[in-house]
């Protein structure tokens, strides 16, 4: 199965997929919640979840359970989820050595 592919403001290739995110939340990681992923790229994910996350927050995510280790992202942007679709979208981008420690 193709999936489509579109290139992101940041040049990164992006492919819509839905797949199922487990993420830890809140201090010390401890709310664990469940979204799905709408899009990826090599440097974030774009999510539908039933609860808003909060702008700036440091959120654990692991894709689809099988593709490794939780990796740690932080909310970019947030918004009501499109029409048709219930709760809400946010944007993910991946904490690297670099961008975290600009971020600090």
């Amino acid at each position: 199965m193709n999936s489509p592919k579109v290139v992101n403001a940041r040049g990164e290739e992006r492919i819509n997929v839905w797949l199922p995110v487990t993420l830890r939340v809140g201090w010390r990681g401890g709310l664990v919640a469940h979204a799905s992923t709408v899009d990826l790229s090599e440097g974030g994910i774009r999510l539908r979840a039933d609860f808003a996350l909060r702008l700036g927050q440091d959120v654990e995510a692991m894709v689809n359970e099988d593709m490794g280790d939780p990796r740690t992202y932080r909310v970019v942007w947030v918004r009501k989820s499109e029409a048709g679709y219930s709760g809400y979208e946010a944007g993910l981008e991946l904490l690297t050595q670099t961008n975290f420690a600009r971020a600090a």
